[in-house]
């Protein structure tokens, strides 16, 4: 269903960018009308204020960068166990190489650049032959990771958590539209041979 969905999507409004219009909340409805110029937004979900909190949160992650890949591979082993695709030298190579370009592009602003990167971890995952279902569960123990960068005296603040949240959920968009994109091609890759036949 989520396949069909992205592909209905897709064919609709074509690739998922960073910079998809999106409906306002009334917080933010009244903060465009008071200023009168819409403010720019990624993703459907990330506004440009919001960035700074994001760097923040970044900046915290590139000075314990191992301890949060550290974090990661123990609960990745932790959840997935014996089902996991990835032994354990790959793990730090893919996610330990993602965790470092996503938190650089971030430190810039860069959200396209996030979004390449992603896509490019997305598709090396895909080659490794791991399902969905174990990217999903992966993302979310990343999530989980880089709170550990955050001093448990001086916990995180609702608003910076639910920016990050929302990075979560792009990274999520960006996997999903990228797998997507890969089993329509390889599809009709394959219907083009039989059709050849």
């Amino acid at each position: 269903i989520a396949k069909n969905c992205l592909s209905e999507i897709g064919s609709r409004n074509g690739p998922i960018s960073c910079s998809m219009p999106m409906m306002l909340d009334s917080t933010e409805v009244r903060s465009s009308a008071a200023n009168e110029v819409a403010e720019p937004r990624y993703f459907n979900l990330i506004w440009e204020h919001e960035l700074p909190a994001l760097r923040s949160i970044f900046e915290s992650v590139v000075r314990q960068r191992d301890k949060v890949l550290e974090h990661w591979h123990r609960l990745y082993l932790l959840h997935l166990g014996e089902a996991r695709s990835l032994p354990d030298r790959a793990f730090y190579e893919i996610f330990g190489t993602e965790l470092d370009e996503i938190a650089d592009a971030i430190l810039h602003y860069d959200l396209d650049r996030f979004a390449d990167e992603v896509r490019k971890t997305s598709e090396r995952l895909r080659d490794n032959r791991v399902p969905f279902a174990e990217l999903a569960v992966s993302m979310h123990l990343f999530e989980e990771s880089v709170l550990t960068a955050f001093p448990h005296s001086a916990p995180l603040l609702v608003q910076v958590y639910r920016t990050f949240d929302k990075l979560s959920h792009c990274q999520m968009i960006v996997i999903a539209d990228t797998i997507c994109n890969a089993e329509s091609a390889t599809r009709n890759a394959r219907i083009r041979g039989l059709e050849s036949e």
